[in-house]
């Protein structure tokens, strides 16, 4: 098979055509692979800004919790102790250090606990003085039927 000049022309500026739009589309490419670079980085920058922000949040709620417990179980107050703590206002709260969240937690459940148990104590004494009682009511009212029986008795006599 034969080409003549004008087919080889043809085919060789298809080639150069050809040859253009692949250099545009490597172009393209490492212009669309710059702007995903720069995207990663700005979502990884987000993502850092977001990992930081949830552990923010979460160290503020953390000493949130450690107020309200640390309050709850009387710890001192910093405003209450102005030699150490000067211009501590009611806003900086209690003292609770070396205490956690964790740890305070477990002195809330142990005295708790306590509550419970003496709550069942004072429970139980109730029950034994109702106890006590009804059995006093029933020795009143054997002894008191026993004088009314005494006291007929004499009458009848």
């Amino acid at each position: 098979m034969n080409i003549n000049e004008e087919q080889y022309i043809n085919i060789n500026d298809l080639v150069k055509d050809y040859a253009r739009l692949i250099d545009g589309q490597r172009k393209e490419i490492i212009d669309l692979q710059a702007e995903l670079e720069y995207y990663r980085g700005v979502a990884e920058q987000l993502g850092a800004e977001k990992a930081v922000s949830q552990r923010d949040k979460m160290l503020e709620e953390f000493h949130q919790i450690e107020q309200i417990l640390g309050k709850a179980l009387g710890y001192p107050w910093y405003k209450d102790d102005p030699k150490n703590f000067p211009n501590a206002t009611e806003a900086d709260g209690v003292c609770v250090a070396p205490n956690t969240a964790a740890s305070l937690a477990m002195h809330v459940a142990d005295r708790i606990k306590m509550m419970d148990i003496r709550e069942l104590d004072k429970q139980r004494i109730i029950d034994e003085q109702r106890e006590d009682i009804a059995s006093l009511k029933e020795s009143v009212e054997y002894y008191s039927d026993l004088a009314d029986n005494l006291m007929q008795t004499r009458e009848d006599e």
